[in-house]
């Protein structure tokens, strides 16, 4: 439980964050998190210039909040330079980022540190990827997403294995 803001991205000015910001309100409350502040955008997440994610890095850095919360790590940044850039940057401020997928990055670990370097180079073969639809995006977020419950699922059997 924490103090969290909600960043939403869109690529294009037909898409919406409706959605996003529905499920990551849905999200927090189920955590018991408190919402700070709730912040959208519409740009391109290659571009690390974008207006409402130097207000949520503000917070961060100010420690007003304890963890940002996204859909997917896309949606924060697709650059692998300027993800793993802001990933530390938070870490040093000791804010996570916590996607709606489950993934969190505690860099203060090594098995934190060795997820930040993984995920960034999967956001960065997405991110190259010649895509022709919307609708291949959203297949390439629910693999995601289906990666993402296999190493909790991975993760939660070893600690299970340790523990008996």
């Amino acid at each position: 439980m924490g103090q969290v803001a909600i960043y939403c991205r869109v690529s294009t000015d037909d898409q919406s964050c409706e959605r996003q910001e529905r499920d990551l309100r849905a999200f927090a409350r189920r955590a018991g998190h408190r919402i700070i502040g709730v912040f959208k955008e519409t740009a391109s997440g290659a571009k690390i210039d974008r207006a409402e994610r130097k207000k949520v890095m503000a917070l961060a850095r100010a420690h007003e909040i304890d963890a940002i919360l996204v859909t997917e790590l896309s949606r924060w940044g697709r650059s692998t330079q300027d993800l793993v850039q802001t990933l530390d940057d938070l870490h040093s401020w000791k804010v996570s980022v916590l996607a709606q997928t489950g993934l969190s990055f505690d860099l203060s670990t090594a098995s934190g540190k060795l997820m930040r370097t993984i995920m960034a180079a999967h956001v960065a073969t997405v991110e190259n990827m010649p895509w022709r639809s919307v609708g291949e995006r959203e297949i390439a977020a629910k693999i995601s997403a289906v990666a993402a419950c296999c190493s909790r699922a991975s993760a939660s059997s070893r600690l299970n294995s340790l523990t008996d």
